[in-house]
């Protein structure tokens, strides 16, 4: 084996030695086998591989390796094709875990088997990604190292697995189990013990890990004949890990500093669409894998369009470009949208935290490289941005049109009012989930006060569709979804309106008591108030969760709204022609500037629109 004092003095590997340029459907596959000579090695061994070329159409063996790319530094030295290579830590631990002594393995990893550093070839490979791990006999997925108690989180998901393996032996399904089932209890029962929290913690901690949170590795798995999951030396089959994910969800197996297993879930999900050969647009699949990031902010495009199945993700998946500009792209994405979908919803794409749009792109054309979970108003399905419930243009068909330039969009709208006042946004990430072990808290409970003054909605004047105001405050919460009827959304606003003073009165308390007696002052204000244990209303819940990263407003004629951060007072609402949902605008000289889309109660099907009166607005 080569010494590694030696390995600086090696030449570094030019990609134009080993072979001809990748064309058609070529692509290189790295041999952990005998390389210059040596035997493939093992423990801290360093790493000597060959590179091959090969052909989709030759059906070749081979691992596909799915891995995050993680920070550039450090990079460490491989030798490949008898020259040295720089690689990351991460692809650098993936290979020394794959690497088997004395057997040659054939893995597709892409920091080595495309020359990152030629555009072209590399746009070409982007093209191929999706048949190339779709042809792999196996798909690996690297979490990355053992640490933070990962082998002990591994062997917790591997014991959920199994439990569940048990449980569908009897039952269909592992989603909706119920607490007062039998056999969820006799079953799961001993994963609630106090003791399995360490355990369950360290599972939580691999989820969060960065692997999750990436584009590309949404069409790896997809795709894939067969996964195995490793986490350092622990490893598990794809549908065991999923499994233990889903239970964890079911069964509340968390702890304070973890959520919910939304990335794995949604990962799970498209992998079974896939299979089931659901055609899914590429709006449906960008708009479903927005919490997902990439380096490369044209990935968020190249690294799903493999998914899609509409002639407009073939056609940018077919012209794979790296020379152009991030924003380009997303303009000439959404315009592809506005132009070819009978309908407006690319407009409806949630912005995020950021109050401004980004400089550059057009604030109709959604900045991609948003990773915030907020849904769209409306939606009948959060997974689905075609079935918003809303007619606010009626029946009317969409009239769009481009300035010669292509970044000046013309939509025929008509007016509805003028925002006067907006609330402080909610920011569920900034806002606790309650008092662990006592009370769930809803969050907008949090909110309640300051948006009940921004609405005036405790003031007892009648709205502009004469209902009460209240009554119109409760319905923008949630969007005013008809399956709920107005009394069980009072009943669920009466507990809001409890948490929200039990939580009023515990900021006044922490400043005469000590915080050891904090949870003594929940449970007494909780009897107090008769706030109930358990959460709001499951129905009421899933309809409030638009509130996220938006804001409540008043208007002027006194209409009730929820509006994204970047609503301010002196915007205006327009409803667009064949538009679903009304959208806020901002004068921007002669033209106008869009801040987002918005719910306005009593203007939803269609009551303050006219064919008649729209006229035509150029947005910016």
């Amino acid at each position: 084996m080569l010494p590694a004092s030696k390995m600086d003095s090696l030449d570094r590997l030019n990609y134009n030695e080993i072979g001809a340029n990748l064309l058609h459907d070529m692509f290189r596959i790295l041999h952990l086998d005998r390389a210059v000579n040596v035997e493939p090695g093992t423990g801290d061994d360093a790493i000597e591989c060959n590179l091959a070329t090969s052909s989709l159409g030759e059906n070749p063996s081979y691992i596909a390796l799915s891995y995050c790319w993680d920070v550039p530094q450090p990079q460490i030295p491989i030798i490949c094709n008898g020259k040295k290579i720089l690689i990351r830590y991460n692809l650098h631990s993936a290979l020394r875990c794959m690497r088997l002594p004395g057997e040659p393995r054939a893995v597709w990893a892409d920091a080595v088997c495309i020359n990152q550093e030629n555009l072209e070839e590399r746009a070409r490979q982007v093209g191929l990604m999706k048949d190339i791990f779709q042809t792999a006999d196996e798909v690996v997925v690297w979490l990355g190292e053992e640490a933070d108690d990962s082998a002990v989180g591994m062997q917790a998901a591997q014991d959920l697995a199994d439990a569940g393996r048990e449980y569908l032996k009897q039952r269909s399904t592992l989603e909706n189990l119920s607490h007062d089932d039998p056999l969820v209890a006799a079953t799961f029962y001993g994963f609630k013990r106090r003791s399995e929290y360490p355990r369950f913690n360290a599972l939580s901690k691999i989820i969060d890990r960065n692997w999750f949170s990436r584009t590309w590795v949404i069409q790896e798995v997809a795709v894939a004949a067969k996964i195995t999951v490793y986490c350092g030396a622990a490893s598990m089959s794809w549908e065991d890990f999923m499994n233990a994910a889903t239970l964890q969800n079911q069964l509340d197996l968390y702890t304070t500093e973890h959520d919910r297993n939304t990335p794995p879930l949604i990962l799970k999900n498209t992998r079974i669409n896939h299979e089931a050969g659901v055609y899914q647009d590429l709006l449906t699949v960008m708009y479903r894998h927005r919490l997902f990031d990439a380096t490369d902010p044209r990935d968020k495009i190249y690294g799903l369009g493999g998914l899609a199945g509409d002639p407009l993700a073939k056609k940018f998946m077919a012209t794979v470009d790296y020379t152009l500009d991030k924003f380009d792209l997303y303009r000439q994405v959404a315009t592809g949208m506005l132009k070819e979908h009978s309908d407006l919803n690319v407009l409806s794409i949630p912005p995020g935290l950021e109050r401004e749009h980004a400089s550059g792109l057009p604030s109709w054309a959604p900045d991609w490289r948003t990773t915030r979970q907020t849904p769209c108003v409306g939606l009948v399905n959060a997974d689905d941005i075609y079935k918003i419930r809303y007619k606010a243009s009626g029946d009317s068909k969409k009239t769009v049109q481009f300035d010669e330039t292509g970044l000046i969009l013309g939509l025929e709208c008509c007016w509805v009012d003028t925002i006067e006042a907006v609330g402080n946004v909610m920011v569920v990430d900034d806002l606790p989930q309650g008092y662990a072990g006592v009370l769930r808290i809803a969050k907008v409970s949090y909110m309640l006060d300051e948006w009940r003054i921004v609405t005036r909605a405790l003031e007892g004047v009648n709205y502009p569709t004469s209902e009460p105001v209240l009554d119109a405050f409760i319905q923008t919460l949630v969007g005013g979804p008809p399956h709920l009827e107005m009394e069980f959304m009072r009943e669920q606003y009466s507990i809001l309106d409890r948490q929200a003073r039990l939580l009023r009165w515990m900021r006044r308390l922490r400043r005469a008591f000590p915080a050891r007696a904090e949870t003594t002052l929940v449970r007494l204000l909780q009897k107090l108030f008769k706030v109930p244990k358990s959460n709001i209303a499951f129905a009421f819940g899933v309809s409030s969760c638009p509130l996220a990263d938006r804001t409540v407003f008043r208007t002027k004629k006194g209409y009730i709204g929820l509006g994204s951060i970047r609503a301010g007072p002196g915007d205006l609402i327009a409803i667009p022609k064949g538009g679903k949902v009304p959208l806020v605008l901002r004068p921007y000289g002669s033209k106008w500037q869009m801040r987002g889309d918005c719910y306005v109660h009593g203007v939803m099907y269609g009551e303050a629109f006219s064919e008649n009166e729209a006229e035509t607005v150029w947005i910016v």
